[in-house]
């Protein structure tokens, strides 16, 4: 799908038991060149993942949510449990298709897939959907390890803290980890007043597994779906 950078962002995921980074952590050898953005680039060339996700907010309220995504291609499957909300998701790049539903209550939407549906259906989509300045703006602070992974670890702060800001949350800072070897980014922690207020991260990955029946759009009989625009309010993969 020529990025993991459609992972679900506008929602919260994170499975709990975040083991963070280990206190020894090797020595990484790094490039002082490679910036978050080149990062982000390297990222839309995986094309075929399965991964889980956790979100966890701390503050202003407590939230908790989960994801598994299957990514082949132009394809794509998700299956979330947004707070105890369930939703499922289809994704078709090709023909510019975007469904969402929920089982609970037997309806959902379909509408035409936009480069501003892809972000908000990333986990990092906060992160991934930024401009040029901003991205720009997040410095190389740290290699770690994470769960055994080499990460590079990038710090920055970024304009729209609105959500955050109106209750009460000031001086707000973000944490990305991006994995090496996978070209992914694999968690994101996001800090008020030095504090960890939410975090994402992915919790089990595994590449090039996904087969095409894995995405295959199925849509239950008794789910009714409605044509909408992104203009209305919709079943929403939001995570952060």
């Amino acid at each position: 799908m020529k990025k993991f950078q459609k992972i679900f962002i506008i929602g919260i995921f994170v499975v709990l038991f975040f083991t963070g980074c280990s206190e020894k952590d090797d020595e990484i050898k790094i490039s002082e060149s490679s910036s978050l953005k080149d990062m982000i680039e390297k990222s839309k060339n995986v094309e075929n993942i399965y991964y889980e996700v956790l979100a966890e907010y701390q503050k202003p309220a407590y939230a908790k949510s989960v994801g598994k995504i299957w990514i082949n291609d132009e394809k794509e499957r998700q299956e979330l449990d947004l707070s105890g909300r369930k939703l499922v998701v289809f994704i078709d790049e090709k023909k510019k298709d975007y469904v969402s539903y929920s089982p609970d209550d037997k309806s959902g939407n379909k509408m035409e897939l936009t480069d501003e549906l892809i972000t908000q259906n990333s986990p990092f989509g906060l992160i991934e959907g930024l401009d040029e300045k901003e991205i720009n703006g997040f410095k190389k602070i740290d290699n770690k390890k994470i769960k055994g992974k080499d990460c590079y670890v990038f710090e920055g702060e970024i304009s729209d803290n609105q959500k955050y800001e109106s209750n009460g949350l000031k001086d707000i800072k973000y944490k990305v980890y991006y994995e090496i070897k996978s070209n992914i980014i694999v968690q994101m922690e996001i800090y008020s007043e030095e504090k960890v207020i939410t975090k994402v991260e992915v919790t089990k990955m595994k590449l090039d597994s996904v087969k095409d029946d894995d995405v295959k759009k199925q849509i239950p009989d008794n789910v009714k779906l409605k044509e909408v625009s992104l203009d209305v309010e919709i079943y929403t993969t939001e995570m952060c």
